[in-house]
């Protein structure tokens, strides 16, 4: 068995480029007045000792179990209301925030004219990890 020639320091070179390949793609992406293609920080201007932490994430603490939503959905019967909410689905594929492959949660949505509902016009969602 071949061993691998892959050390720590270049497999932190490898998330250190592709975290900086996405960033600068979502910042030279949007607008003057918006985030198109979503955004993300740019986590080698910030000290050293938080740079990894910010370009991977916080690890969540939970205790007990995180509720799960798996029902379906029903889509507005309402044309106007189901072409709106397609967009806003649309929207957060566009800035990848949901992505083809492993089903960490699914997506909650709530449709209406502003004022209607509680979250008028919004995404939610919820999360359940496969074990």
């Amino acid at each position: 068995m071949k061993k691998s020639t892959c050390s720590s320091k270049s497999i932190e070179v490898i998330r250190d480029y592709n975290s900086g390949i996405d960033a600068i793609h979502r910042a030279t992406s949007g607008s003057f007045w918006e985030w198109t293609h979503g955004s993300t920080l740019f986590f080698w201007r910030w000290p050293e000792e938080y740079r990894k932490a910010i370009r991977d994430g916080l690890e969540v603490f939970v205790s007990g179990e995180l509720p799960g939503y798996w029902s379906s959905q029903r889509w507005p019967k309402d044309p106007k209301e189901a072409r709106q909410l397609r967009e806003k689905v649309k929207k957060a594929i566009r800035r990848a925030y949901i992505t083809k492959g492993f089903v960490q949660s699914l997506i909650v949505f709530f449709c209406g004219g502003k004022g209607r509902r509680r979250y008028p016009n919004s995404i939610r969602c919820h999360q359940k990890r496969f074990e």
